[in-house]
């Protein structure tokens, strides 16, 4: 077994601090005393970024020899810098060999999931050399398309999805229908009401959700298949050897698909351990309201009142949110202003001259 001492769960958590009191109540629950947690703050300086670090600095503090929260210097510059500089120079780091790196969204059900994912890593190393390990996440591009078959649910899906739909970005790839796509801005990540349908009966049936996947083993996930990492344990030395200049990228998502494919590293799921993934981003707004359901199920799940005692986000929050994303693009657009008139300016005296 990968002792304490060796490994760390490193969660990324940026400007949503409804859905990361979700996730840390749930990892009281779920990961022992023992297990080194660091909260990195990835929020540009704003009033939401102020709100998770709160909340953050909060749940630390109950355990402050194992719990630590911590902002780098390049916070809001994305995902890839902000690990790579604290993985490098943060102290309670330093040492840990593995790392388990989870989003602020991500809930995980089992006791002791780090126990799992770490002995299978071990365990499945001793084989073939392997990227990484996560659970089985619902609302995850792939491990959706999983749940269809577990759940028996692909004729539902099959009807509402009858007709071609799109994936990619820009919606580039069509979609034949009652199929899914599970890469790269796939299907689930379109279509923000198949979101709210796994949620249904996944997230707000907890108990069913842990019951169907009890008995579940391991899947490698395909190679060519782009994984969403809302939950991976991997070695450290796997983000090491990223290469952004190469890939001409910094999106770490995108950095580990390209290192694990072209490197032959395995990419397995552990079936048996069920997470929540509360929202991708198209879905933020839309599904917000799955919160307070969530939480009232989590609560029972738990058996834990203080998920009906949570912070919700109200107008005040909304209204300054909202003021300071105005400002923003005040200034934005001040600045765009000013670099014109520059270079009209010097067009015109170049032009005279």
């Amino acid at each position: 077994m990968i002792p304490f001492e060796n490994r760390a769960v490193f969660l990324l958590a940026s400007y949503d601090f409804e859905s990361l009191q979700l996730t840390l109540l749930s990892l009281d629950h779920t990961v022992s005393k023992e297990e080194t947690v660091v909260i990195l703050l990835n929020g540009k300086k704003t009033y939401a970024a102020d709100l998770v670090e709160r909340v953050a600095r909060g749940w630390a503090a109950e355990n402050t020899d194992k719990r630590h929260v911590v902002r780098p210097l390049g916070a809001g510059e994305g995902g890839y810098t902000a690990i790579t500089e604290i993985l490098n120079e943060y102290g309670p780091l330093k040492a840990t060999e593995f790392i388990c790196k989870i989003d602020d969204d991500i809930i995980p059900l089992n006791k002791s999931w780090v126990d799992t994912l770490a002995n299978q890593f071990e365990l499945l190393s001793k084989f073939s050399p392997v990227g990484f390990v996560t659970g089985l996440i619902n609302n995850n591009s792939w491990g959706f398309n999983e749940l269809l078959d577990i759940f028996n649910k692909r004729n539902e899906y099959e009807q509402l999805m009858d007709y071609p739909s799109v994936a990619g970005y820009t919606g580039s790839r069509i979609v034949e229908p009652g199929k899914v796509d599970d890469g790269l801005y796939g299907t689930l990540w379109q279509y923000p009401y198949l979101g709210w349908w796994i949620h249904g009966w996944t997230s707000c049936q907890v108990q069913e959700f842990v019951a169907k996947t009890r008995d579940l083993t391991i899947k490698e996930i395909p190679q060519e298949t782009y994984y969403s990492i809302g939950c991976v344990f991997f070695k450290k030395q796997l983000w090491y050897d990223l290469e952004p200049a190469r890939y001409k990228t910094s999106f770490d998502e995108m950095l580990i698909h390209e290192t694990c494919r072209e490197k032959n590293l395995k990419k397995y799921a552990v079936l048996s351990e069920p997470m929540i993934h509360l929202f991708y981003n198209t879905q933020r707004q839309s599904n917000r309201e799955l919160i307070n359901l969530m939480a009232t199920e989590l609560g029972k799940y738990f058996n834990d009142e203080r998920f009906n005692t949570l912070k919700k986000m109200n107008t005040e929050d909304l209204g300054l949110m909202m003021a300071e994303k105005v400002n923003t693009l005040q200034n934005e657009i001040t600045a765009i202003k000013t670099d014109l008139s520059i270079l009209f300016n010097s067009i015109e005296i170049s032009n005279n001259t």
